[in-house]
């Protein structure tokens, strides 16, 4: 079976989590460590 790719843009307020719920579907992990992205 081929993977599936694709192209996903998340947009939202400051620090709501997008990449943490990114993260979490992409490799089915959760990390409740804050690191911010900004």
């Amino acid at each position: 079976m081929t993977p599936l790719t694709s192209k996903v843009c998340v947009v939202g307020d400051f620090a709501v989590g997008k990449t943490s719920v990114v993260e979490r579907f992409v490799t089915n992990q959760f990390s409740d460590k804050y690191l911010s992205t900004v």
